[in-house]
C-alpha cells in the first residue's frame, strides 16, 4: 500500500491532497446530502478544477473492519483526465476523523476459476 495523500477535518468536511507522479488533486470530502438508502454513498468527493471550481469526482463510504478496529473511508475517484478509476482508502491517523492518510494499492488480477480455464481450453 502506498501513502498518496492526507485529509484533515475542517468544520463538517474533510480537506486535503492526493499526489502521485502525474496528478495532484486538492480534495474536499463532504457528507452526501442526498443519502436516502444504505447503498448510497456516505460522502461526495470534490477536486479543485483548473478554473478553481470544485468538481465532483467521486464518492466515499464509511466502512468498519471485520476485526472491530477504527472505521475508515473507502473512496472511488474517476474523471475523464484519469486513465482509470482510483480506488482509495483513507485510514484515521487521529481520533474522530480529525486526520486521515489516503492509501492506494494496485488491484491484483483475479485468477480464473479452474472450471473456467478448462472450458476455455476446450
Amino acid at each position: 500500500m502506498a501513502k498518496i495523500g492526507q485529509l484533515e477535518k475542517r468544520g463538517d468536511v474533510l480537506v486535503g491532497r492526493l499526489e502521485t507522479l502525474e496528478h495532484m488533486l486538492n480534495l474536499t470530502v463532504s457528507k452526501n446530502p442526498d443519502k436516502t438508502a444504505d447503498q448510497h454513498p456516505d460522502f461526495i468527493v470534490f477536486a479543485k478544477g483548473i478554473a478553481g471550481n470544485n468538481v465532483e469526482v467521486g464518492s466515499g463510504w464509511r466502512k468498519s473492519p471485520n476485526n472491530g478496529g477504527d472505521q475508515f473511508l473507502s473512496m472511488t475517484i474517476d474523471d475523464p483526465s484519469l486513465p482509470q478509476t482510483l480506488n482509495l482508502t483513507a485510514f484515521q491517523t487521529a481520533p474522530n476523523w480529525e486526520q486521515m492518510e489516503i492509501t492506494w494499492r494496485r488491484p491484483v488480477a483475479r485468477k480464473a476459476a479452474p472450471e473456467a480455464v478448462q472450458q476455455e481450453a476446450a
